[in-house]
């Protein structure tokens, strides 16, 4: 009898793979054999879902926006807009090693989107999504979203501030909650 696969989880066994040899190494480590070795199976497997090192990579990137999206929508089930906006600005903030090697991970993708053009769009492209889910939380919340940018980009520095170790996650939380409580109202409210 022949047996069954779960290809996704194939997938993600290998993206997996990917993520812990660009976390330790960079993604200039991601070869076919290097993955197929953290992963413990054939490259002929791995070449069975991924045609090249860029295709690997790329689905890498793609798969850590994915999760990282329905990580934020899981955690802001049914809570209020100011817990989600607190939410979303606070989430990349490093609070555990597993976490910290996510973000390590994560920055090398936009370090790497300076050079390639594919994973550059999908950055744009999750921070453009992240920037508008931003506003609107501002919005329903009666506060100015035309914020929804510079809270952005506050987050992202401090990620990177508490990645490195010079602030805590609750320092950065502390951050951004001062800012948020310092946003003007929306003009009408």
């Amino acid at each position: 009898m022949p047996r069954i696969v779960d290809h996704e989880q194939r997938r993600a066994e290998i993206i997996q793979a990917v993520w812990s040899l660009i976390g330790d190494h960079g993604i200039e480590a991601v070869t076919m054999r290097r993955v197929a070795e953290r992963a413990g199976i054939s490259v002929g497997r791995i070449q069975h879902y991924f045609a090249s090192k860029e295709d690997l990579v790329h689905a890498a990137c793609t798969a850590m926006i994915g999760g990282a999206m329905q990580a934020y929508e899981a955690g802001a089930a049914g809570r209020r807009p100011a817990e989600r906006l607190q939410a979303l600005l606070v989430q990349p903030f490093a609070r555990t090693d597993d976490f910290r090697r996510g973000a390590r991970v994560w920055l090398t993708f936009v370090a790497k989107s300076v050079d390639d053009p594919w994973i550059a769009e999908e950055v744009r492209s999750a921070k453009a999504g992240a920037e508008a889910a931003i506003a609107a939380l501002l919005a329903e919340g009666g506060l100015d979203p035309r914020a929804a940018r510079g809270l952005l980009a506050l987050s992202d520095g401090l990620a990177e501030r508490t990645l490195t170790g010079s602030l805590t996650a609750d320092e950065a939380t502390e951050v951004v909650d001062t800012a948020v409580r310092a946003l003007p109202r929306a003009s009408g409210t």
